[in-house]
């Protein structure tokens, strides 16, 4: 009987190791993609915010998820004070007559929804001042 325990024990304790060595091994494969995410995520900031031209990204639910100090500056924003916000009440909220511009009826806003192209040229956007 205590050959068998003994026994029993061993095997328990090689199968500990062995899923503890492979623990320890997917550990280091997350922590090593985690390492290349900041860089890539850096890379991506730095490409992001050296580019002229205002660039801003948005989510499913149509909120900032990225906007680059280009893009802030030329609505009269810091580019922190828009994260998480819905742009469309931002700065496309009323038409260019002063009447309200629901989210519903903006193009920008569709082709979000549903991936549809559309081109406008005569869309009116807002500062944070006003203007």
């Amino acid at each position: 009987m205590a050959d068998l325990v003994r026994e029993l024990t061993q095997d328990l304790e090689e199968k500990v190791r062995i899923l503890t060595q492979e623990l320890e091994e997917k550990t280091a494969e997350q922590e090593k993609s985690a390492q290349e995410n900041v860089v890539l995520a850096r890379r991506s900031n730095l490409i992001l915010q050296a580019i002229s031209e205002g660039i801003y990204g948005v989510d499913s639910r149509e909120k900032t998820t990225f906007i680059n100090n280009a893009g802030a500056a030329m609505i009269g924003w810091q580019a922190r004070e828009l994260i998480g916000q819905h742009q469309h009440v931002v700065m496309h909220h009323t038409k260019v007559d002063g009447s309200p511009y629901p989210s519903e009826d903006c193009p920008i806003c569709l082709t979000s929804r549903d991936g549809k192209p559309r081109t406008m040229d005569h869309e009116v956007f807002w500062r944070k001042d006003g203007s």
